[in-house]
């Protein structure tokens, strides 16, 4: 399976259906995240176990961006749109460019709440705004009950033949926390319940049919790097935690070790290592304030 979520906008439930299948699928699914986003890519991981990979159209090109996905794909890949479906296409970085250089086909989870036929015209405007989106279904969130589920799934069945409707999500479900940056990493003690009951009203059988038609790209595009004898030391913990997993994978390539430590648990940094790599991150409350203040022989050497 290969699916791109994506929506009308943000807010419409985009996480929470992702969050649903990396935790239904985990241990076998690859999670993705289209942009340059930190927050986002440190969930999908801490739902599913595997390192999420962003897929970002201004970093590289479509090449590029072809082999990232396919050098890291699994059997089940789940990648999460950015915003609404066509937002940054004036960038060349939309979820719909990503959709269109990959060949992957896309769901789009529409809020339904306080509507219903004019989803439908809502959804003429997406298909026809471009002929190649790669729209293949969608999946209607924030509904009342079933008869508000089939009242907006009459109406776009008689206008958009060709879509597949994949089913609902009942509006008392949206219960994931946000923080000021993306998801609160905090909430994940909902999230079995929660799954269930997001993927309760959705057919994943006929999900599991959609497949990428993108070509595997066998030649490395990207500029080769030469390994030096020198090592470095990158921080990545709890609170320096804006890290992407390729630029990780690049300073292996290029030093002779890396050594990764935690600031939280106090590791100093070795004095015989030519480089140092403390990555972003946010301190937004008293726990994360509390873990960097009380890194006493961490803070120290750095100093020295």
């Amino acid at each position: 399976m290969d699916l791109i979520i994506s929506s009308f906008s943000s807010n419409s439930g985009k996480t929470l259906l992702t969050t649903a299948l990396l935790n239904y699928y985990k241990n076998q699914v690859r999670p993705y995240k289209i942009g340059p986003d930190f927050i986002d890519i440190q969930f999908h991981k801490k739902i599913c176990g595997a390192d999420s990979i962003n897929l970002d159209l201004f970093m590289m090109n479509e090449v590029q961006v072809s082999w990232i996905y396919n050098h890291y794909k699994k059997k089940i890949n789940i990648i999460e749109g950015v915003m609404g479906f066509y937002d940054g296409i004036d960038k060349g970085v939309s979820t719909y460019d990503i959709a269109k250089a990959l060949k992957i086909p896309v769901v789009l989870v529409i809020d339904g709440s306080g509507s219903y036929s004019t989803i439908s015209a809502l959804l003429k405007g997406i298909l026809e705004y471009k002929k190649d989106n790669f729209i293949a279904g969608i999946i209607l969130n924030k509904l009342s009950s079933i008869n508000h589920y089939n009242l907006i799934k009459s109406q776009i069945e008689l206008d958009h033949k060709e879509l597949k409707i994949f089913g609902w999500i009942k509006k008392e479900n949206n219960l994931l926390n946000h923080t000021y940056l993306g998801l609160d990493l905090k909430d994940l003690d909902k999230i079995e319940q929660l799954c269930k009951e997001v993927l309760k009203n959705i057919d994943l059988k006929e999900l599991e049919k959609l497949s990428s038609k993108s070509a595997s790209i066998s030649n490395y595009p990207f500029k080769k790097i030469k390994k030096i004898d020198k090592r470095a030391i990158v921080v990545n913990d709890e609170c320096f935690s804006f890290l992407y997993k390729d630029n990780l994978e690049v300073l292996k390539e290029l030093f002779s070790e890396v050594k990764i430590i935690s600031a939280v648990k106090d590791e100093v940094v070795l004095k015989d290592f030519d480089f140092l790599y403390l990555p972003g991150g946010y301190v937004e409350d008293e726990h994360h304030y509390n873990l960097i203040k009380n890194s006493i022989n961490f803070k120290k050497s750095l100093i020295e």
